[in-house]
């Protein structure tokens, strides 16, 4: 393994649990369960639509994009959403329910 920048997989380095792994050409399978891993941890995580989701698109979240898919649903850009589930490569969101402020619930009968 050498530098970052002497890494020659199309995928790059990877960044896992706060660490920067290299990885030599015979390691597909470890860097594929690398970056697994790494993306387990954005479930929960809670991130903004860069782009309409109808039902894939991208957010960002803590400043990085992720290309993203729904479970059908049409979600407009801007909208908060939360990741629920990672599955290899594909990290499903769904939008986030906002706190009831009095501008949401005017109007509304109780």
């Amino acid at each position: 393994p050498g530098t970052a920048a002497q890494c020659r997989d199309p995928l790059g380095p990877v960044i896992a649990a706060g660490r920067l792994i290299e990885h030599g050409a015979g390691d597909s399978a470890a860097l594929f369960l690398t970056r697994e891993i790494g993306l387990q941890a954005l479930v929960g995580r809670n991130g903004i639509a860069h782009t309409q989701l109808r039902p894939s698109g991208a957010v960002v979240i803590n400043d990085k994009r992720y290309d993203v898919v729904t479970r059908g649903e049409l979600i407009a850009a801007k909208t908060r959403v939360t990741v629920v589930e990672v599955h290899g490569n594909r990290i499903v969101v769904e939008a986030t329910a906002e706190l009831s402020s009095p501008e949401n619930t005017a109007g509304k009968q109780k």
